[in-house]
């Protein structure tokens, strides 16, 4: 399966236009050298500048927009889209919410973000999630969590536990903590035995200020290998990558056989 990962730069100002930002950025990747992939993975909250507290600015009413571009995006290119996360709202509420769609135009599923990043206060203007995110693209079991979900090991290991093969993670992740997300994409995927699969956003400045964001968009076996990155700026990138791996993993050392879920 080829995975094409978009590093898309954090627009600042709601002059600014994200949706035709991925519209074009969809357009590059088509006629690049390495061409489109399977699936196409957008980072967090693409449609809004980070560490803002007033989602109603930027807010896509009941993702009309959102998934509009999205089901047309897949149509025209012939390719799964995992939407990354747009600010959407329902009735009074604010979510952070993805949309996964196949290469028919189709809504496959939607996610909210489980887990709200207290420091920059998406706890207060946002509702959480409390749903599992669980799919089929390919004939592939693939699970969806956002950013800061990928810090609660417990969370991941549910989706594992269900037969995840590979999980996306579109992420705002700071510059300032991009080792952590390093770390955690590597141990996700080797506790799991899974692939992960981030596309982070990006932010075109040098100091490590609260909503500048760190790039390192990549994908990692469940051996930790870093199987492919972007370099630190808004780019796109397709790698192939090989779900058989997980079994071939598994024959060596099978964690889930080992797990004594009775003492914990």
């Amino acid at each position: 399966m080829k995975i094409s990962l978009i590093q898309l730069q954090a627009y600042p100002t709601p002059a600014t236009n994200p949706y035709q930002a991925v519209e074009a950025l969809f357009e590059q990747l088509a006629h690049s050298k390495q061409g489109i992939g399977d699936v196409v993975l957008l980072p967090e909250l693409w449609n809004m500048p980070l560490a803002t507290c007033q989602p109603e600015n930027y807010a896509d009413l009941n993702g009309e927009k959102t998934k509009a571009l999205l089901s047309q995006l897949a149509i025209k290119y012939q390719v799964n889209i995992v939407g990354g996360s747009i600010i959407e709202q329902r009735g009074n509420r604010y979510y952070n919410t993805a949309h996964v769609y196949n290469r028919e135009g189709n809504l496959i599923t939607s996610y909210d973000k489980v887990h709200l990043y207290h420091p920059q206060d998406e706890s207060e203007a946002m509702t959480a999630g409390d749903k599992l995110c669980v799919f089929e693209l390919e004939g592939i079991k693939c699970g969806l969590i956002i950013c800061y979900d990928l810090d609660f090991g417990e969370w991941v290991r549910k989706l594992a536990l269900d037969g995840i093969q590979l999980l996306f993670i579109p992420a705002a992740w700071p510059k300032a903590f991009i080792h952590h997300l390093e770390v955690l994409l590597k141990a996700r995927a080797l506790e799991n035995q899974i692939f992960t699969i981030c596309a982070n956003q990006f932010t075109p400045e040098l100091s490590d200020a609260p909503g500048v964001t760190g790039g390192h968009s990549q994908i990692v076996d469940p051996l930790t290998n870093v199987q492919f990155m972007l370099k630190d700026e808004e780019s796109f990138g397709t790698f192939e990558i090989r779900p058989q791996m997980i079994e071939e993993v598994k024959a060596s050392f099978d964690f889930y056989r080992d797990r004594r879920p009775e003492l914990y």
